[in-house]
């Protein structure tokens, strides 16, 4: 009976010799898998997963109605979406500002042009005549045969009775008058008091144009009486002109 037994155990294979087999066996599977994987799927590399990526948002968009993605280089592809803006917005927005600094500068321009010619031989009233001129220059008031002129003075916003140099002035009938804007800031000279226009003359009918640094506005008095005015952008800006006959 003994020897029977030691017959039937040297023919077969130990539990522990059956495990091993079967790890063997497992592993040598995983390993043709992985391999197969590999030839089907790993020589693809990045540009495979873009045209996927691409294939995905074309059928998103379709599928919602939006519009075309704008192509991009395939660098740009590579770049993560949250960081595309960084990279291309920066020299749009440099972009931008350049050409809405030049646009400005344009403006500028078109503005202090009108302003020199706009109400250049302009005639309101009875005979009075009124103009706005730039590149004019003054820093005193003095009398020259049939004119006057008042300057602006540097500061002039924060000032009172004295923001217009001399003030108040004496002129006879048909004198012209001639404001200077000698400060940074743009002003007007308005006709009326407390902030209230009479219309009887006025540098910038609704703020337009105003009188710039450097500009000048001409009236010619052909009435006497006493004229109060004042800057519509700064009512505390005063002065009065006395025209007697």
């Amino acid at each position: 009976m003994s020897g029977h037994s030691h017959d039937e155990g040297s023919k077969g294979y130990s539990p522990h010799m059956r495990g091993v087999a079967l790890g063997i066996l497992v592993m040598g599977i995983s390993l043709a898998v992985i391999i197969l994987l590999w030839i089907e799927f790993g020589y693809r590399g990045p540009t495979f997963s873009t045209q996927i990526m691409q294939q995905q948002q074309e059928s998103l968009r379709k599928q919602y109605g939006l519009p075309p993605e704008p192509k991009m280089s395939p660098e740009m592809l590579e770049v993560p979406p949250s960081l595309r803006n960084i990279a291309t917005g920066a020299n749009a927005t440099t972009g931008a500002n350049a050409t809405t600094g030049a646009n400005a500068t344009t403006g500028a321009n078109a503005t202090t042009g009108a302003n020199a010619t706009t109400g250049a031989n302009a005639t309101t009233g009875a005979n009075a005549t009124t103009g706005i001129t730039g590149n004019t220059t003054g820093t005193s008031a003095t009398s020259a045969g049939s004119g006057t002129s008042v300057s602006i003075v540097s500061g002039a916003s924060t000032l009172t009775t004295d923001a217009y140099s001399p003030n108040p002035i004496q002129v006879s009938v048909g004198t012209t008058v001639t404001w200077t804007n000698n400060d940074s800031q743009p002003h007007t000279v308005t006709s009326g008091s407390n902030g209230q226009p009479d219309n009887k003359f006025n540098s910038s009918p609704n703020f337009t144009p105003l009188l710039n640094p450097g500009q000048t506005f001409s009236f010619t008095f052909t009435e006497a009486g006493e004229y109060p005015y004042y800057c519509m952008l700064h009512p505390n800006m005063v002065g009065t002109v006395n025209v007697s006959s």
